[in-house]
This record gives structure tokens, C-alpha cells and sequence, in this order.
């Protein structure tokens, strides 16, 4: 009996360091990735370091591949910030014309959709809920 005991208590164990490995993996990829400049900055790093390994740069190299980088990073975030209004009105336009075929059901259906769709395209179009650029604040758009 205690050998059984012994046994589930381990396997407990097991699977509470399982989750808790998930759970804090998860954590840091979300904060990685809806940081301030959202998942962008991630893939500015990676593409470096893809760049620093795969083309041999020497140091100098990397720091002024790296300089590049950050200067293009902050044009693009720029660039993005000036247009998402305008893809934004284009989309929401969109929606109320494709409304307008739908019944009742659908159309509400449909509304829940783009709730749910609109949150995560925003947070990767425009960064994390909260920024400075961000139209709700944190709070899914409404359609």
C-alpha cells in the first residue's frame, strides 16, 4: 500500500511540475510576444540572430546589422500605426455590407465572430491591449 501511495504521490509530483513548466512557458512566450512592441520585436530578434548565425557576421557586422534592424523596426511600427485606421474602416465597412445579407441569427453569430477576431487581430496588427495606438484600450472592439 505505501509503495501504491508512494507511486500516485510521485506521478502527482510529475504532473504538477508538468503544468507548472507549461504554465511558466507559456507566461514568457506571451510576455515575449505582446510586450511593448508586440510580436514585431520578437521577429526582429529572431531574423538577427537567424542573420548572425546563418551569414557568419563578425561582431561589427551584427551590431550594425543589428542598428538596421532597430531603425527599420521603428519605421514599420510607425508605418503600421498611419495605416490600421484606414484597414480598419475598410474592414468594418466590409462587415456592415455582409450584415446586411445575413438574418437575424447569422448576423449576430457573425457579430461574435468578428469580436472574438477583431481582439486578436488587433493585438497582432497594433501591439498589446493598452498601448498608445490601441482603439479600446484593452477591451475588445465592438463592432
Amino acid at each position: 500500500m505505501k509503495r501504491g501511495t508512494a507511486m500516485l504521490a510521485l506521478g502527482g509530483l510529475f504532473l504538477a511540475g508538468l503544468l507548472v513548466g507549461a504554465a511558466a512557458t507559456h507566461l514568457f512566450y506571451a510576455r515575449k510576444l505582446l510586450g511593448p512592441s508586440g510580436p514585431s520585436r520578437a521577429m526582429v530578434a529572431m531574423f538577427h540572430h537567424r542573420l548572425e548565425r546563418d551569414l557568419d557576421l563578425t561582431a561589427a557586422q551584427a551590431e550594425a546589422v543589428r542598428d538596421i534592424l532597430r531603425r527599420s523596426h521603428v519605421r514599420a511600427e510607425d508605418l503600421r500605426r498611419d495605416v490600421f485606421p484606414q484597414v480598419r474602416a475598410i474592414m468594418d465597412q466590409a462587415a456592415l455590407e455582409i450584415e446586411e445579407v445575413l438574418d437575424d441569427e447569422q448576423r449576430e453569430r457573425f457579430r461574435e465572430l468578428r469580436r472574438r477576431h477583431h481582439w486578436r487581430s488587433d493585438a497582432v496588427l497594433l501591439g498589446p491591449p493598452g498601448g498608445s495606438h490601441h482603439r479600446d484600450r484593452g477591451r475588445p472592439p465592438r463592432p
